[in-house]
């Protein structure tokens, strides 16, 4: 079993960390309960359908899941230290978005609401995405979504800009790796 562990303090988890949150990079089984738990609240099984039903159905699919995916970097964004998950982000080569190296996915969960939503999940994101880019990854980062998706405006604040045109619903949205931006 993997262990989830505290990320090193940077300029966007500083603030995370004055308003008693904690961010984690790894796993363990009580992410995997919480993650399971979770993936049934309303808006992510709207939204997100494929974690209800494909990544975290139960316990047993999740630990294959993350098993399964050697690339995989997973982060948790926790209130306080012992209460449940405020939001996730994953990074990963397995589910690779065409012209990225790899993919990105944020949730955040019910426990997060009343705490300025989008504003927490742009921060956690920005503290997930300087980790990634200082320690794992340092290619560009993809996904699909789609203007229902709540999260949208949140990529658009963490730098994923919109590329090539939409397929039906979805779009696909790409942020340049590190050297490219700079």
């Amino acid at each position: 079993m993997a262990m989830s562990e505290e990320i090193p303090p940077n300029a966007f988890y500083s603030d995370l960390q004055d308003r008693q949150l904690t961010v984690c990079y790894g796993w363990n089984m009580g992410i995997i309960n919480a993650l399971v738990r979770q993936s049934k609240e309303t808006e992510i099984e709207k939204h997100f359908p494929r974690d209800s039903y494909g990544r975290f159905p139960d316990s047993e699919a999740a630990s294959k899941w993350f098993k399964e995916d050697p690339t995989l970097a997973f982060y948790t964004l926790k209130l306080g230290k012992t209460a449940g998950l405020a939001a996730v982000a994953w990074a990963s080569e397995h589910e690779t978005v065409p012209d990225t190296g790899r993919t990105f996915e944020l949730r955040v969960y019910e426990a997060a609401e009343g705490r300025s939503r989008r504003e927490l999940a742009v921060g956690f994101g920005n503290a997930v995405l300087a980790h990634l880019e200082n320690t794992v990854y340092d290619s560009a980062l993809g996904l699909r979504t789609d203007d229902e998706d709540p999260n949208r405006r949140i990529y658009d604040d963490l730098g994923f800009r919109r590329v090539g045109k939409p397929t039906g619903s979805h779009v696909k949205m790409v942020r340049p790796a590190v050297t490219s931006r700079y």
